[in-house]
């Protein structure tokens, strides 16, 4: 991937994780569409592959971008210094909801495995 994706700013590098996100979620990766990831997102077909060069890079820098969101969820989720059980659960729901917002499709990117046809390592993709 060109490190130039990570120098946009964050709200358009979210555009672009939440484009792929939807995309990838609502198709299977090999119906998965370039096309309507860069609409969605707002750039061009060329831009979006001189950011991820190939589908299975964009596919894997997306997958690893949930799962960022996820953990960080996680971890921001539940207040460490309550022990009550429904400040925690109100804690959870709050933050859930901030991130169903922020990101609607990432609970469905981040929770299913890696395809296996698709499981490779992203700088190995970015030279195919």
């Amino acid at each position: 991937m060109n490190e130039a994706f990570y120098a946009l700013e964050e709200e358009k590098q979210r555009a672009v994780f939440n484009a792929a996100m939807e995309v990838f979620s609502r198709w299977e990766y090999k119906r998965a569409s370039t096309d309507l990831i860069a609409a969605k997102a707002g750039v061009s077909k060329g831009l979006l592959f001189y950011y991820f060069h190939n589908m299975r890079a964009l596919y894997l820098e997306t997958f690893a971008y949930a799962q960022r969101l996820v953990s960080e969820f996680i971890r921001d989720a539940c207040p460490v210094q309550s022990d009550d059980f429904f400040d925690r659960l109100a804690g959870f729901s709050r933050e859930k909801m901030r991130l169903m917002t922020q990101s609607p499709f990432c609970w469905i990117s981040a929770s299913g495995p890696i395809i296996p046809t698709v499981r490779r390592s992203p700088t190995r993709c970015a030279k195919k």
